[in-house]
C-alpha cells in the first residue's frame, strides 16, 4: 500500500503511484499568480507535493482538500503549509458552497476523483461562483470519453459539460499504476471554460432541459417533444437527440428564452 495506508473502498479510493502522471497533471493546471487551486481528494500527496511547490514559485494559493480525516497527518507530514499553501479535512461537494474567491481572481480545480462523485462534482462545479476556469481530473476513462463524445454520439453529458468547457483527453492512465489496482482504467481530462456564461438559475434550468431532451436518447424527438415545444425550440422532429452537439443545443435554447 502507498506509505502504508490501507485504502478505504467505501471512500472509493484508488492511490495513484506515477509520478509522471501527477507532474502532468499539475502542469497542466497551468498555475499562474493570484490562482486559488483547489485540490481534491490529496489522499497521501501524489499531486499536493508538485501542488505547493509550483504554487508557492507562482505565487498561487493551494487549498487541499482530503475527506479522509485519517489521511490528513500524512499529508502534513509530507506538505509544509504556508501563506501560500492550506491542507484540509473536508467534504467538496459542501466546501463548495462557501467559497470566497476574489473577483479577479482565477479558480481551478484538480484532482484524481473517486468514479462515484465524477458526474455530481461535474455538475457542482458548473453551478460554482464562481465557475472554474480550468479543471484537470484523473478519472475513469470511460466517463472521460463519455464526456468528450461529440454528435452523432452526443450524450447528455457531454453536452453540459460542452456548453461550458472545452474537454479533452490528455492521458489514458493503466489501472496497474494505482494501489490498490481498481478494476477499470483511468483518463486524465481536461476542461477548460468557455467565454460564455448563464447565470445559475439559467444553468438549472438548462440542465433540467435537456434531461428532457435525452430523457429517450434513441428515439426521434418528435416522440420527446410535442409539436408546439418543437416549434418553440426550432427542433427538427426527425433527429434524434445524440445529433446535436452542445453549441446547437445552447443555441436552440437561448433562441426560445
Amino acid at each position: 500500500m502507498v506509505d502504508n495506508v490501507r485504502a478505504k473502498k467505501a471512500l472509493g479510493q484508488n492511490f495513484l503511484t506515477d509520478p509522471k502522471i501527477a507532474q502532468l497533471m499539475v502542469d497542466s493546471v497551468d498555475a499562474s499568480s493570484d490562482d486559488r487551486i483547489i485540490e481534491i481528494g490529496s489522499g497521501t500527496g501524489a499531486l499536493t507535493q508538485y501542488l505547493s511547490s509550483i504554487c508557492t514559485s507562482q505565487n498561487a494559493y493551494l487549498t487541499a482538500v482530503e475527506f479522509d480525516i485519517d489521511l490528513i497527518p500524512i499529508l502534513k507530514s509530507k506538505i509544509v503549509e504556508s501563506a501560500y499553501v492550506k491542507i484540509i479535512n473536508a467534504n467538496i461537494l459542501n466546501l463548495l458552497d462557501s467559497l470566497e474567491i476574489p473577483e479577479k481572481a482565477r479558480l481551478k480545480i484538480v484532482g484524481s476523483l473517486p468514479y462515484n462523485i465524477t458526474s455530481p462534482l461535474t455538475h457542482k462545479l458548473i453551478k460554482t461562483n464562481p465557475m472554474p476556469e480550468i479543471c484537470v481530473f484523473l478519472i475513469q476513462k470511460e466517463v472521460a470519453r463519455k464526456i468528450c463524445q461529440q454528435a452523432p454520439n452526443s450524450n447528455y453529458l457531454s453536452v453540459f459539460v460542452q456548453t461550458f468547457y472545452k474537454a479533452e483527453i490528455l492521458k489514458i492512465v493503466n489501472k496497474n499504476l494505482f494501489d490498490p489496482i481498481p478494476q477499470v482504467d483511468g483518463a486524465v481530462i481536461k476542461l477548460t471554460r468557455k467565454g460564455f456564461d448563464l447565470n445559475s438559475l439559467d444553468i438549472s434550468r438548462y440542465e433540467k432541459w435537456l434531461h428532457h431532451v435525452f430523457s429517450h436518447p434513441r428515439k426521434m424527438l418528435n416522440k420527446v417533444f410535442t409539436k408546439d415545444e418543437l416549434e418553440k425550440y426550432r427542433l427538427d422532429g426527425t433527429e434524434r437527440a445524440q445529433n446535436y452537439e452542445s453549441t446547437k443545443y445552447l443555441e436552440l435554447y437561448t433562441a426560445s428564452m
